[in-house]
């Protein structure tokens, strides 16, 4: 039941109940009707549940594109930054993943490109570690032939095993890319 109150132009000032003030002595426009109980304040979220948000995006003023050295180290100063201020969602048993998952998404379009063409490859993101995943960074924006020196590089030291195919010969050659 609704309880009305006289809020304006009477002496009053409790809230009572008044059947008849509606009917007899005004129109009503004096008096609100409280429905519903009083809105409270907002609860403060548990302790527990706050891990359970995403930090903030990555503040960035244009996409990562790879271009240079210089922006990389900037992005890495970016991203550094950005960890420690939310350490408590990137220090966990799948931060890695989490940390690539955030670069990702800073991404410029051809860097989306190269990304894209690692994963086709079977790079999986749930096996690759934070290191390798700079290291794909570093890879891509590196001059086009220090990778083929790297490259060539590798494939001279490289030497087949006893107990090791030709296959995984050819594998390893391929993740040292």
């Amino acid at each position: 039941m609704a309880l009305p109150i006289r809020t304006e132009g009477t002496p009053r000032a409790t809230a009572d109940v008044d059947r008849h003030s509606e009917s007899e002595e005004s129109d009503g426009s004096d008096i609100e009707m409280l429905d519903a109980e009083p809105p409270r304040g907002r609860k403060r979220p548990k302790p527990d549940t706050q891990k359970k948000r995403k930090p903030p995006k990555l503040d960035m003023d244009k996409p990562f594109e790879g271009k240079s050295v210089q922006e990389k180290r900037t992005f890495d100063v970016r991203l550094r930054v950005h960890f420690q201020a939310n350490e408590w969602y990137y220090n966990g048993p799948d931060s890695d993943r989490r940390k690539i998952l955030t670069v990702i998404t800073a991404f410029g379009d051809s860097m989306l490109n190269k990304w894209d063409t690692l994963t086709a490859e079977g790079n999986a993101i749930d096996t690759m570690t934070w290191e390798d995943f700079d290291k794909f960074v570093l890879r891509t924006i590196r001059a086009p032939n220090w990778v083929q020196d790297d490259a060539n590089q590798s494939y001279m030291n490289a030497r087949q095993r006893e107990h090791q195919t030709v296959t995984e010969l050819n594998v390893g050659l391929r993740k040292n890319r």
